[in-house]
Protein backbone atom coordinates (compact mmCIF):
# COMPACT_ATOMS: atom_id res chain seq x y z
CA UNK A 1 0.00 0.00 0.00
CA UNK A 2 2.88 2.25 0.70
CA UNK A 3 4.42 1.29 -2.41
CA UNK A 4 1.55 2.25 -4.32
CA UNK A 5 0.91 5.34 -2.65
CA UNK A 6 4.06 6.96 -3.12
CA UNK A 7 3.83 6.39 -7.02
CA UNK A 8 0.53 8.26 -6.79
CA UNK A 9 2.37 11.01 -5.09
CA UNK A 10 5.45 10.74 -7.77
CA UNK A 11 2.22 11.45 -10.15
CA UNK A 12 0.95 14.59 -8.40
CA UNK A 13 4.36 16.26 -8.40
CA UNK A 14 4.28 15.97 -12.31
CA UNK A 15 0.43 16.82 -12.44
CA UNK A 16 0.84 19.74 -9.92
CA UNK A 17 3.07 21.91 -12.06
CA UNK A 18 0.92 22.73 -14.75
CA UNK A 19 -2.36 23.52 -12.82
CA UNK A 20 -0.96 25.89 -10.21
CA UNK A 21 -2.15 29.96 -9.92
CA UNK A 22 0.34 32.71 -10.13
CA UNK A 23 1.70 32.99 -6.13
CA UNK A 24 1.76 37.14 -7.06
CA UNK A 25 -1.59 36.88 -8.81
CA UNK A 26 -3.19 39.96 -6.78
CA UNK A 27 0.12 41.88 -6.34
CA UNK A 28 -0.24 45.62 -7.49
CA UNK A 29 -4.07 44.74 -8.68
CA UNK A 30 -5.53 48.24 -10.28
CA UNK A 31 -8.13 50.09 -9.24
CA UNK A 32 -11.82 49.02 -9.61
CA UNK A 33 -10.28 45.51 -9.97
CA UNK A 34 -10.30 43.00 -6.68
CA UNK A 35 -7.52 43.68 -4.21
CA UNK A 36 -5.35 41.47 -2.36
CA UNK A 37 -7.60 42.61 1.22
CA UNK A 38 -10.71 40.77 -0.24
CA UNK A 39 -9.25 37.30 -0.34
CA UNK A 40 -9.59 36.61 2.43
CA UNK A 41 -12.89 37.39 2.76
CA UNK A 42 -13.81 35.39 -0.34
CA UNK A 43 -12.18 32.20 0.57
CA UNK A 44 -14.28 32.62 3.64
CA UNK A 45 -17.43 33.01 1.63
CA UNK A 46 -16.88 29.94 -0.25
CA UNK A 47 -16.27 27.88 2.52
CA UNK A 48 -19.99 29.58 4.08
CA UNK A 49 -21.10 28.41 0.57
CA UNK A 50 -19.88 24.67 1.11
CA UNK A 51 -20.93 24.27 4.47
CA UNK A 52 -24.58 25.75 3.41
CA UNK A 53 -25.00 23.06 0.84
CA UNK A 54 -23.77 19.91 3.37
CA UNK A 55 -20.71 19.97 0.78
CA UNK A 56 -16.96 18.50 1.79
CA UNK A 57 -14.15 20.66 2.56
CA UNK A 58 -12.42 19.06 0.02
CA UNK A 59 -14.82 21.01 -2.50
CA UNK A 60 -14.79 24.22 -0.88
CA UNK A 61 -10.61 23.75 -1.50
CA UNK A 62 -11.64 22.87 -5.23
CA UNK A 63 -13.39 25.84 -5.61
CA UNK A 64 -11.01 28.33 -3.77
CA UNK A 65 -7.85 26.53 -6.61
CA UNK A 66 -10.47 27.47 -9.65
CA UNK A 67 -10.97 31.02 -7.94
CA UNK A 68 -6.74 31.62 -7.97
CA UNK A 69 -6.32 29.53 -11.28
CA UNK A 70 -9.21 32.71 -12.74
CA UNK A 71 -7.66 35.56 -11.01
CA UNK A 72 -4.11 34.46 -12.54
CA UNK A 73 -5.43 34.58 -16.28
CA UNK A 74 -7.13 37.79 -16.31
CA UNK A 75 -3.66 39.70 -16.21
CA UNK A 76 -2.80 42.94 -15.58
CA UNK A 77 -6.52 44.30 -15.40
CA UNK A 78 -7.53 42.33 -12.58
CA UNK A 79 -10.72 40.91 -11.55
CA UNK A 80 -13.55 43.43 -11.64
CA UNK A 81 -14.74 43.80 -8.15
CA UNK A 82 -18.57 43.75 -9.15
CA UNK A 83 -17.24 39.88 -10.49
CA UNK A 84 -16.04 38.97 -7.66
CA UNK A 85 -18.63 37.07 -5.83
CA UNK A 86 -20.31 36.01 -8.86
CA UNK A 87 -16.81 34.06 -9.83
CA UNK A 88 -17.12 32.49 -6.38
CA UNK A 89 -20.42 31.24 -6.52
CA UNK A 90 -19.57 29.65 -9.91
CA UNK A 91 -16.36 27.74 -8.90
CA UNK A 92 -18.40 26.39 -6.00
CA UNK A 93 -20.59 24.91 -8.77
CA UNK A 94 -17.73 23.77 -10.50
CA UNK A 95 -16.28 21.99 -8.14
CA UNK A 96 -19.35 20.51 -6.67
CA UNK A 97 -19.90 19.11 -10.15
CA UNK A 98 -16.44 17.48 -10.59
CA UNK A 99 -16.23 15.94 -6.89
CA UNK A 100 -19.69 16.24 -5.18
CA UNK A 101 -22.93 13.67 -5.88
CA UNK A 102 -25.34 16.34 -5.29
CA UNK A 103 -24.63 19.89 -6.58
CA UNK A 104 -27.07 22.83 -4.92
CA UNK A 105 -29.33 24.24 -7.44
CA UNK A 106 -29.22 27.31 -9.20
CA UNK A 107 -32.04 28.70 -7.72
CA UNK A 108 -30.65 28.06 -4.53
CA UNK A 109 -27.18 29.63 -5.71
CA UNK A 110 -28.92 32.70 -6.52
CA UNK A 111 -30.98 33.04 -3.47
CA UNK A 112 -27.22 33.03 -1.58
CA UNK A 113 -26.09 35.85 -3.57
CA UNK A 114 -29.54 37.31 -3.25
CA UNK A 115 -30.67 37.10 -6.33
CA UNK A 116 -27.97 39.61 -7.19
CA UNK A 117 -27.27 37.52 -10.31
CA UNK A 118 -29.91 35.35 -12.78
CA UNK A 119 -29.43 31.92 -14.10
CA UNK A 120 -28.36 32.66 -16.94
CA UNK A 121 -25.50 35.43 -15.37
CA UNK A 122 -24.32 32.58 -13.53
CA UNK A 123 -25.02 29.60 -16.73
CA UNK A 124 -22.39 32.50 -18.72
CA UNK A 125 -19.96 32.43 -15.90
CA UNK A 126 -19.52 29.07 -15.71
CA UNK A 127 -19.19 28.80 -19.09
CA UNK A 128 -16.38 31.74 -19.12
CA UNK A 129 -14.78 29.77 -16.18
CA UNK A 130 -14.16 26.82 -17.69
CA UNK A 131 -13.31 28.37 -20.53
CA UNK A 132 -10.64 30.66 -18.51
CA UNK A 133 -9.47 27.18 -17.02
CA UNK A 134 -9.50 25.22 -20.23
CA UNK A 135 -11.43 22.97 -18.72
CA UNK A 136 -8.67 21.20 -17.06
CA UNK A 137 -10.65 20.82 -13.55
CA UNK A 138 -9.01 17.79 -12.03
CA UNK A 139 -6.79 19.92 -10.15
CA UNK A 140 -4.10 17.92 -7.13
CA UNK A 141 -4.77 19.69 -4.30
CA UNK A 142 -3.48 19.18 -0.71
CA UNK A 143 -6.28 17.17 0.83
CA UNK A 144 -5.36 14.56 -1.61
CA UNK A 145 -2.10 14.85 -1.24
CA UNK A 146 -1.99 14.49 2.19
CA UNK A 147 -3.89 11.07 1.78
CA UNK A 148 -0.98 9.51 0.30
CA UNK A 149 1.16 10.97 2.64
CA UNK A 150 -0.48 9.59 5.49
CA UNK A 151 -0.48 6.10 3.71
CA UNK A 152 3.60 6.70 3.16
CA UNK A 153 4.17 7.94 6.87
CA UNK A 154 2.62 5.38 8.01
CA UNK A 155 -0.06 8.03 9.98
CA UNK A 156 -3.04 6.66 8.06
CA UNK A 157 -5.29 4.01 10.44
CA UNK A 158 -7.96 4.89 12.34
CA UNK A 159 -6.01 5.24 15.71
CA UNK A 160 -3.58 8.49 14.09
CA UNK A 161 -6.79 10.08 13.34
CA UNK A 162 -6.86 13.03 16.03
CA UNK A 163 -3.05 13.85 14.47
CA UNK A 164 -4.40 13.89 10.41
CA UNK A 165 -7.38 15.74 11.89
CA UNK A 166 -4.84 18.42 12.90
CA UNK A 167 -3.17 18.03 9.44
CA UNK A 168 -6.42 18.29 7.79
CA UNK A 169 -7.18 21.55 9.69
CA UNK A 170 -4.08 23.32 8.56
CA UNK A 171 -5.09 22.30 5.18
CA UNK A 172 -8.22 23.97 5.72
CA UNK A 173 -6.42 26.83 7.32
CA UNK A 174 -3.83 27.47 4.24
CA UNK A 175 -6.77 27.89 1.22
CA UNK A 176 -6.71 31.90 3.45
CA UNK A 177 -3.14 32.38 3.22
CA UNK A 178 -2.27 34.50 0.24
CA UNK A 179 1.48 33.60 0.69
CA UNK A 180 0.96 29.70 0.26
CA UNK A 181 0.36 30.41 -3.40
CA UNK A 182 3.73 29.94 -3.65
CA UNK A 183 4.05 26.36 -2.76
CA UNK A 184 2.43 23.41 -4.63
CA UNK A 185 -0.11 21.10 -3.06
CA UNK A 186 2.17 18.76 -1.81
CA UNK A 187 4.18 21.01 0.22
CA UNK A 188 1.03 22.18 1.65
CA UNK A 189 0.21 19.08 2.42
CA UNK A 190 3.74 18.05 3.67
CA UNK A 191 4.09 21.23 5.82
CA UNK A 192 0.55 20.46 7.17
CA UNK A 193 1.82 17.16 8.82
CA UNK A 194 5.00 18.83 9.95
CA UNK A 195 2.39 21.35 11.94
CA UNK A 196 0.69 18.85 13.60
CA UNK A 197 3.76 16.88 14.54
CA UNK A 198 5.09 20.28 16.09
CA UNK A 199 1.61 21.24 17.93
CA UNK A 200 1.73 17.63 19.14
CA UNK A 201 4.94 17.81 20.83
CA UNK A 202 6.45 15.02 18.59
CA UNK A 203 9.88 16.65 17.42
CA UNK A 204 11.44 12.91 16.84
CA UNK A 205 8.79 12.02 14.32
CA UNK A 206 8.93 15.76 12.72
CA UNK A 207 12.90 15.39 12.19
CA UNK A 208 12.41 11.85 11.16
CA UNK A 209 10.02 12.07 8.41
CA UNK A 210 11.05 15.55 7.40
CA UNK A 211 13.81 14.04 4.69
CA UNK A 212 11.56 11.64 3.40
CA UNK A 213 8.52 13.89 2.88
CA UNK A 214 11.17 16.25 0.97
CA UNK A 215 12.40 13.33 -1.49
CA UNK A 216 8.52 12.46 -2.03
CA UNK A 217 7.30 16.09 -2.66
CA UNK A 218 10.26 17.04 -4.44
CA UNK A 219 10.69 19.78 -2.63
CA UNK A 220 14.16 21.06 -0.39
CA UNK A 221 14.02 20.60 3.51
CA UNK A 222 13.82 24.46 3.45
CA UNK A 223 11.15 25.08 1.47
CA UNK A 224 9.34 22.48 3.90
CA UNK A 225 9.76 24.38 6.78
CA UNK A 226 9.61 27.88 5.22
CA UNK A 227 5.47 26.52 4.62
CA UNK A 228 5.27 25.22 7.68
CA UNK A 229 6.31 28.16 9.34
CA UNK A 230 4.14 30.54 6.98
CA UNK A 231 0.94 28.81 8.24
CA UNK A 232 1.83 28.47 12.01
CA UNK A 233 2.35 32.35 11.80
CA UNK A 234 -1.25 32.25 10.15
CA UNK A 235 -2.41 30.21 12.93
CA UNK A 236 -0.97 32.67 15.70
CA UNK A 237 -2.34 35.82 14.02
CA UNK A 238 -5.95 33.87 13.58
CA UNK A 239 -6.42 31.76 16.46
CA UNK A 240 -4.11 33.22 19.75
CA UNK A 241 -5.49 32.07 22.43
CA UNK A 242 -5.55 28.29 20.36
CA UNK A 243 -2.06 29.09 19.58
CA UNK A 244 -1.43 29.60 23.68
CA UNK A 245 -3.28 25.98 24.43
CA UNK A 246 -1.27 24.21 21.78
CA UNK A 247 1.77 25.82 23.03
CA UNK A 248 1.53 24.14 26.32
CA UNK A 249 -0.01 21.21 24.84
CA UNK A 250 3.07 20.55 23.08
CA UNK A 251 5.46 21.43 26.02
CA UNK A 252 3.82 18.88 27.94
CA UNK A 253 4.06 16.42 25.13
CA UNK A 254 8.06 17.08 25.25
CA UNK A 255 8.21 16.64 28.90
CA UNK A 256 6.72 13.38 28.10
CA UNK A 257 9.76 12.82 26.12
CA UNK A 258 12.13 13.98 28.30
CA UNK A 259 15.01 11.35 29.57
CA UNK A 260 14.21 9.61 32.86
CA UNK A 261 9.96 9.52 31.67
CA UNK A 262 8.81 7.14 30.23
CA UNK A 263 8.28 8.27 26.55
CA UNK A 264 5.57 7.05 24.65
CA UNK A 265 6.21 5.09 21.38
CA UNK A 266 3.95 7.60 19.11
CA UNK A 267 2.59 10.31 19.41
CA UNK A 268 -1.04 9.11 19.19
CA UNK A 269 0.25 6.69 22.16
CA UNK A 270 0.67 10.50 23.73
CA UNK A 271 -2.22 11.72 23.38
CA UNK A 272 -3.67 8.93 25.65
CA UNK A 273 -1.08 9.49 28.47
CA UNK A 274 -3.15 10.59 31.36
CA UNK A 275 -1.35 13.77 31.72
CA UNK A 276 -2.52 14.84 28.13
CA UNK A 277 -5.65 13.00 28.41
CA UNK A 278 -8.33 15.38 28.90
CA UNK A 279 -10.76 17.84 27.92
CA UNK A 280 -10.71 18.45 23.42
CA UNK A 281 -12.36 21.78 22.77
CA UNK A 282 -10.61 24.90 23.11
CA UNK A 283 -13.20 26.53 24.60
CA UNK A 284 -13.09 24.18 27.33
CA UNK A 285 -9.21 24.44 27.87
CA UNK A 286 -8.16 24.24 31.63
CA UNK A 287 -5.04 26.05 32.97
CA UNK A 288 -3.08 22.73 32.89
CA UNK A 289 -1.96 21.13 29.52
CA UNK A 290 -4.58 19.85 27.31
CA UNK A 291 -4.60 18.43 23.84
CA UNK A 292 -6.36 21.27 21.27
CA UNK A 293 -9.71 19.88 19.63
CA UNK A 294 -8.90 20.90 15.59
CA UNK A 295 -11.54 19.34 14.10
CA UNK A 296 -14.01 21.75 15.51
CA UNK A 297 -12.51 24.76 14.54
CA UNK A 298 -11.98 26.23 10.98
CA UNK A 299 -10.46 29.68 10.16
CA UNK A 300 -13.60 32.67 11.39
CA UNK A 301 -13.10 35.92 10.55
CA UNK A 302 -14.54 39.39 12.57
CA UNK A 303 -15.66 40.35 9.22
CA UNK A 304 -18.43 38.60 7.41
CA UNK A 305 -18.16 38.28 3.16
CA UNK A 306 -21.74 39.22 2.79
CA UNK A 307 -20.19 42.89 3.49
CA UNK A 308 -17.70 43.08 0.68
CA UNK A 309 -20.34 41.43 -1.96
CA UNK A 310 -19.19 43.93 -4.90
Amino acid sequence: MAKRAAQRVDLMCVAQADLRPDPRCLDGAPAGAMQLVHRESVVQFINEVCEDFSLQTQTAGLAVSYFDRYVSKVGEKGLCKKRVQLLAIVTVLIAAKFSEIKMPGLDDLCEVAQNKYSKPELKSMELETLRVLQWELHAVTPHDALQQLAIVTNVSSETCKPFLDHAEFFIDMSYYEYKSLSFPPLVIAAASLLCAWAHLGNVKALKAHLPKLGQLCRATEHDLMKCQKILQEYFNKTFPQAAEAAEKYRQAALAVNRPGTSSPDTVMAALDSPILDSARSVKALAPDAVPVDMTGMRPEFCFSPAASRC
